[in-house]
């Protein structure tokens, strides 16, 4: 599980790792364009190190989207298919640097009765 909390750092958009251990250490992590323009295309770059697991065929993260401490969104995805082909990658990844670099459309959502339409800054949370 990857935790990205929102502060200050030049190579994380803003973003900081939190304290702690985990087995998958984000490095880079940028987006453009920025603000992300809801139904748009969005090109996301995240890049860091695999410690001590195997990416395997058929596995999954989640996005959870957060906006001013309210939940937007939960996100499900598939790894290989999301994240490893498009940048020319390919499941199993073995533990080591990785990099990676995707486009996706940014979706509009709903917020207490108002669409969003444009995102200056959200928080994040990963889960593999």
């Amino acid at each position: 599980m990857i935790f990205i909390n929102l502060f200050n750092s030049d190579n994380l958009s803003g973003f900081v790792k939190c304290n702690g251990t985990f087995p998958i250490e984000i490095t880079h992590w940028t987006w453009s364009p920025d603000p992300i323009i809801s139904n748009h295309s969005l090109e996301i770059e995240i890049g860091g190190t695999f410690s001590a697991v195997t990416i395997e065929e058929g596995a999954h993260y989640v996005s959870m989207i957060f906006l001013n401490d309210q939940l937007l969104a939960i996100i499900v995805q598939d790894f290989c298919k999301g994240l490893a082909e498009p940048s020319g990658s390919h499941c199993p990844v073995s533990p080591g640097k990785f990099y990676y670099k995707h486009n996706i459309f940014a979706q509009l959502f709903e917020f207490n009765n108002v669409t969003i339409t444009q995102f200056v800054r959200t928080t994040c949370m990963y889960s593999f």
